[in-house]
């Protein structure tokens, strides 16, 4: 961020400096608009980087032509500096085509070697002393460093746009392997590590009640046996859309391994908790072919302050054994 702001900074800096220069260009010249170029050679490129004046010749900031369009490059090779009936000269011209009556162009060099041109264009026909000639052509040796300063800005900001599209890939392939390392390809859900980073991050970030729901999927392995691995899949699978669509994001929803689940959620209290499983049971029951029907889950409830930490668990666990053993598919244990 440092970087961008100095990058920011120094375009600014550069950019006020520039538009006296263009300011003196005009009263040089006489003519109503003004502006620098940046020319690529290899690309073969002319960009305009800078603009002063309002008059009939609409030239943009930003705007780029082909350098074999360039009106500069017709006065360049024509050893030039001044077209004074641009329409009689270059008919065909993107000048003539712009309303432009007399156009100036003066080469800008750095270490002798052509990087772009100071220039002015009027819709009016306007005559250039030699004097003016002069005074132009110091001018266009003073903007050779600006077009300097303008390219390292140019560069400065390629580069660190490029850093930053490289850091959001980086970021964004970290994320997709954190999440996939992270979740239970058969459910959905987080896995026994994902689940272990977001109840510490729980533990670390909020304050207040939290509820703990610990479930067990009932005769899951006689089911298993009896069906087959591919039905017991299924069944873990369908398991999984159901806690998905019964819980918000923000809860924690994890397949602790083989047929044990935990479904987390902040506040809440022992009549939301049975609510929220009344409705898994419901959206189990509605997503449940009739192979699977008869595989139903047991769960222990436990509402504490959070900064009982571990013990939540380990007391919903507990709550959750003891429905099994009952043969009930609920009971609950509070603080």
């Amino acid at each position: 961020m440092e970087s961008a702001v100095s990058v920011s900074e120094f375009s600014i800096q550069v950019n006020n400096s520039i538009q006296p220069l263009l300011k003196l260009a005009g009263q040089i010249s006489g003519l109503e608009t003004t502006f620098i170029t940046y020319i690529d050679p290899v690309k073969q490129i002319q960009r305009v980087i800078w603009v002063d004046g309002d008059g009939d010749i609409q030239i943009q900031a930003g705007s780029e032509v082909n350098w074999s369009d360039s009106m500069c490059r017709l006065l360049f090779n024509s050893d030039a500096i001044v077209s004074e009936n641009v329409p009689a000269e270059f008919p065909k011209s993107a000048g003539a085509e712009l309303g432009m009556q007399t156009f100036i162009a003066l080469p800008v060099r750095s270490t002798q070697k052509i990087v772009g041109s100071l220039c002015a264009a009027s819709s009016k026909q306007h005559h250039l002393p030699e004097n003016a000639k002069y005074q132009l052509k110091l001018l266009a040796e003073a903007v050779s460093l600006h077009i300097e300063q303008w390219q390292t800005i140019t560069e400065l900001a390629e580069r660190y746009e490029k850093a930053q599209k490289s850091l959001r890939k980086v970021k964004r392939e970290t994320q997709m392997l954190s999440q996939k390392a992270n979740t239970d390809l058969l459910t959905g859900l987080l896995n026994r590590r994902g689940f272990s980073e977001r109840w510490a991050e729980l533990k670390e970030a909020e304050s207040g009640l939290v509820t703990v729901l610990a479930i067990d999927l009932d005769n899951f392995k006689p089911l298993n046996d009896e069906h087959g691995h591919a039905v017991g899949d299924q069944v873990l699978a369908t398991f999984g859309k159901a806690l998905r669509a019964s819980s918000r994001s923000c809860d924690i929803c994890a397949r602790m391994g083989g047929d044990e689940f935990f479904w987390i959620f902040m506040n809440g209290s022992v009549k939301i908790a049975e609510e929220a499983a009344e409705r898994l049971r419901k959206q189990f029951t509605k997503l449940t072919n009739t192979a699977i029907q008869s595989c139903a889950f047991s769960i222990g409830i436990h509402v504490e302050d959070i900064t009982k930490g571990d013990d939540l668990l380990m007391a919903a666990d507990k709550a959750m054994y003891q429905a099994k053993s009952q043969g009930q598919s609920l009971t609950q244990l509070t603080a």
